[in-house]
């Protein structure tokens, strides 16, 4: 049983985490971590996830671009990461999760079996949580140079999981 989403569009830039007082500077001036409003981004990123939710080992891929193809795509993997098992994907009704092409992949596969979650409920999806420890622990307080360089920190990161 996996619990499945697409953290679409994380911009790679200055991000801006809690903002720090320090009382102790030498000019006796509070000093505030900042962060510039407009800033350039260095590139996109769109990170797929799959946690399961027994073990909470998380599958994961990084794409370009998100649509039903790539996600057709994404299950394709987990298909093979995942061999001579039937697979339940907990999911959210985004329109992609269901295209023809997904239905007619999930039809054709015979061992992919989607869940989805009511309208209005991805709260209820694990994998969300899992995002929100990415949030605070990777992108929070972060200026990443590039797209690789955010890969390279997410594939360190130590509850990450396989890379599908």
């Amino acid at each position: 049983m996996l619990s499945f989403d697409e953290k679409g569009r994380t911009p790679v830039k200055q991000f801006e985490g809690r903002k720090w007082v320090d009382f102790h500077t030498p000019n006796g001036k509070n000093f505030v971590y900042k962060v510039p409003d407009k800033q350039k981004v260095k590139g996109l990123l769109d990170y797929f996830a799959a946690k399961d939710i027994h073990s909470g080992r998380v599958y994961h891929a990084w794409y370009d671009w998100k649509n039903a193809f790539i996600v057709r795509d994404f299950f394709e993997r987990l298909l093979r990461e995942i061999p001579d098992k039937t697979i339940y994907v907990i999911l959210d009704c985004w329109s992609a999760h269901k295209a023809a092409v997904i239905k007619s992949f999930v039809d054709f596969s015979g061992r992919l079996k989607l869940v989805f979650l009511p309208t209005k409920a991805s709260w209820m999806n694990d994998v969300e949580r899992y995002f929100g420890e990415v949030e605070r622990g990777i992108l929070r307080n972060s200026n990443f140079a590039s797209v690789g360089e955010l890969i390279d920190a997410l594939s360190a990161h130590p509850n990450l999981g396989t890379i599908i």
